[in-house]
């Protein structure tokens, strides 16, 4: 059973990858030489402290899921990557609803991955779920809003600070930028 997790959330880190660097449907190809960035944004929010495999918390398999990705992503020339974590109180001076921090600035693979990865592995679930600013926060993170932009947000749940973070999403592509959210989430109810 164990094994099986473990293979479950493999595959679900692969096929993220996979479907971070390769083309979507509907959308063009990167161009020789045109830059992709990835902005990765992580809830370490309370409700991430939850139990889901007997002893492992959301937050654990969460961490598991993101650090595979880290280390899974390609060390392309092309692709610059960013870590956002939100809900972590990493800053005293923010207010739980403004709690979303860029830890990791837009660079080269190898030279974020260690960081990303030391970051994933310190996080501990504390805070509330401010979604709706992270993805805007994470819009103005992006330096050229012309290139592949990508934002892969790995959740357990909906918005606990008032946004709305499909409209938001809804806003940011109708003003030009473009934006290919990937939502994960795990334990989430019907209402979710």
């Amino acid at each position: 059973m164990r094994r099986t997790r473990h293979a479950v959330l493999l595959m679900l880190a692969v096929c993220l990858v996979a479907a971070i660097v390769s083309p979507h449907a509907g959308a063009q190809a990167p161009m020789a030489g045109e830059k992709t960035y990835i902005e990765l944004i992580l809830d370490s929010s309370i409700s991430m402290s939850a139990r889901v495999e007997g002893w492992k918390s959301r937050m654990d398999v969460a961490k598991a899921v993101m650090e595979q990705l880290i280390r899974d992503l390609p060390e392309d020339p092309n692709l610059m990557v960013a870590l956002r974590i939100y809900g972590a109180e990493l800053r005293s001076n923010l207010t739980p609803c403004e709690d979303t921090v860029l830890v990791q600035p837009f660079a080269p693979v190898a030279k974020a991955r260690q960081n990303m990865i030391d970051q994933v592995k310190s996080m501990k679930a504390r805070g509330m779920t401010p979604i709706a600013l992270s993805l805007e926060q994470a819009a103005r993170d992006f330096p050229d809003k012309t290139a592949r932009n990508i934002i892969v947000l790995i959740t357990d749940g909906e918005e606990s600070c008032g946004g709305d973070p499909c409209a938001v999403s809804a806003r940011l592509q109708a003003d030009g930028f473009v934006m290919k959210p990937y939502v994960v989430g795990f334990a989430l109810t019907e209402k979710q």
